[in-house]
């Protein structure tokens, strides 16, 4: 198949084979980016869960620190019963964002938790009624606060177990995002190597099978022919690239100087065959001179002799003798 491309459509091919290349490394890469997006955005939510978890563990420890507050100053219940509600929207409103990236399991802790919360809100609710209508009375105060720190206690516990697990899925997902990037890398550097190596391989053989070779093939024919060596067949005439126009070429001048050889050969077979031909009249003449002579004193016996495979010379000297 190269030796019928021409040179022009071998380096195309190779430059079209490494474009193809660079658009492949190029695909990898986008694809690797759109994957690496895809894996920040899993750690960006995972950051942001872990946020609205531990906000939820701080509004715990505060509303805690305000039931000790109000058992001080239980005269503040009403700043403390508004504080409260804005505490309990604040808090409740934490659960749909922790839901939103949650499994199955972390989903159930979460169900666990929102009971959890709602009784520590009862309860803190009732702890607030109790210093509202205790009129001083510490013992139900205090027996009010002990019911919030149990229910605090029990929230704590539940936030804790979902924290645990959701801190193991995060390190799952950090750690897959990471594994991830590192495939990536390796896969669009191992793209980018084989698909250079075997761009610069298919160039090698391209330049070297299709080209070099023929060409040096071709110089060593033009060698033989400049040595005088005709009988040694040109290769690669039947190509149909440059270099089988050359040995076409080639292949035709090989012709012509067989032919001029042939011609010259002929011509030297021809000039012998004449200068043969004129050293055996100079005989006959000589040979005549004397048959004549020999005549002329009466001695008719001569003979002309002859030694050649000229036909008109042999009946000439015939002729002479008869």
């Amino acid at each position: 198949m190269l030796k019928h491309a021409s040179i022009v459509k071998k380096f195309a091919g190779v430059v079209a084979a490494m474009s193809a290349v660079a658009i492949v490394i190029a695909i990898c890469g986008w694809w690797g980016l759109t994957q690496l997006k895809r894996s920040m955005l899993d750690i960006e939510q995972t950051g942001q869960v872990t946020q609205e978890a531990m906000d939820l563990r701080i509004d715990i420890i505060a509303l805690s620190r305000m039931t000790y507050q109000l058992a001080l100053q239980p005269e503040k219940h009403a700043e403390f019963a508004a504080e409260t509600e804005k505490r309990v929207k604040e808090m409740l409103a934490r659960l749909p964002v922790l839901e939103a990236g949650a499994d199955e399991e972390e989903k159930r802790l979460l169900g666990e938790v929102s009971v959890r919360l709602e009784s520590y809100f009862g309860q803190i609710r009732s702890m607030v009624s109790t210093a509202r209508t205790a009129n001083g009375n510490r013992v139900a105060i205090e027996l009010a606060l002990a019911m919030c720190l149990e229910g605090q206690r029990t929230v704590t516990d539940a936030v804790k177990a979902y924290t645990t697990a959701s801190g193991k899925a995060i390190a799952e997902t950090r750690a897959d995002a990471f594994a991830a990037v590192d495939r990536y890398q390796f896969l669009q550097l191992a793209v980018a190597a084989i698909g250079i190596v075997g761009g610069l391989l298919l160039g090698f053989v391209i330049a070297r099978e299709g080209v070099l070779r023929p060409l040096q093939r071709l110089n060593a024919a033009m060698r033989g022919i400049a040595e005088g060596d005709l009988d040694s067949e040109i290769g690669g005439a039947d190509r149909r690239d440059e270099i089988g126009q050359m040995a076409g070429s080639l292949q035709t001048l090989r012709e012509s100087l067989l032919r001029a050889r042939e011609l010259e050969a002929s011509e030297r077979s021809a000039a012998a065959a004449r200068l043969e031909r004129a050293r055996s009249m100079e005989a006959v003449v000589t040979d005549v001179g004397e048959v004549v002579s020999a005549a002329a004193a009466g001695d008719f016996s001569a003979r002309l002799r002859i030694d050649t495979s000229d036909e008109q010379m042999q009946k000439l000297v015939a002729g002479i003798n008869e």
